[in-house]
C-alpha cells in the first residue's frame, strides 16, 4: 500500500513539474526572430514604398514571461520621442507572421494582423501587409 501511494505521489509530482516546464516548439522562422530587436529601416521603407515612414518602429519577439507555452512581442512606435508600446502574442505559420495584439482594457486579443514574410535572414526581415505595403527591418 505504501509503495502504491509513493508511486502515485511520484507520478503526480512528475506530471505537475513537466506541465510547468512545457514550452512551445519553435519553427525555424520563430527561432530567427526570437530574442532580438527588429528595427524598421526607414530608408529602405522609403525606397521600396516611395513613401516616407511616419516614424520608427521596433519589435521585440520572445517567449511570454508568464506563459511559457506562448510567444509574446512588444512593439514600440517612435521610441525616440514618445514611445507608444503595445504587447501581444505572435507566431509564424507557413510564410505568415501573425501578431495578436492584447487589449488590456478589454482583457482580450484584438483581430490578428497578418503579414506575409517576403525575406527572413539572421539580420533582415521584410514583411508585407494585406495592402501590399512592405516593411523592412534589420536586427539591432
Amino acid at each position: 500500500m505504501k509503495t502504491k501511494l509513493f508511486l502515485f505521489i511520484l507520478l503526480l509530482t512528475f506530471s505537475l513539474s513537466s506541465n510547468a516546464q512545457k514550452k512551445v516548439r519553435l519553427n525555424k522562422s520563430e527561432r530567427i526572430l526570437k530574442g532580438k530587436e527588429w528595427v524598421l529601416d526607414t530608408l529602405q521603407y522609403h525606397k521600396i514604398n516611395n513613401v516616407k515612414a511616419d516614424g520608427n518602429i521596433i519589435y521585440f519577439f520572445d517567449r511570454d514571461s508568464n506563459q511559457k507555452d506562448k510567444l509574446a512581442y512588444s512593439k514600440k512606435a517612435n521610441p525616440e520621442i514618445f514611445a507608444e508600446v503595445v504587447y501581444g502574442f505572435w507566431l509564424v505559420e507557413k510564410k505568415n507572421l501573425i501578431l495578436k495584439q492584447w487589449d488590456y482594457d478589454l482583457g482580450e486579443e484584438l483581430e490578428p494582423e497578418v503579414y506575409e514574410i517576403s525575406k527572413l535572414t539572421k539580420t533582415t526581415l521584410l514583411i508585407k501587409n494585406k495592402n501590399g505595403t512592405f516593411f523592412p527591418f534589420f536586427k539591432k
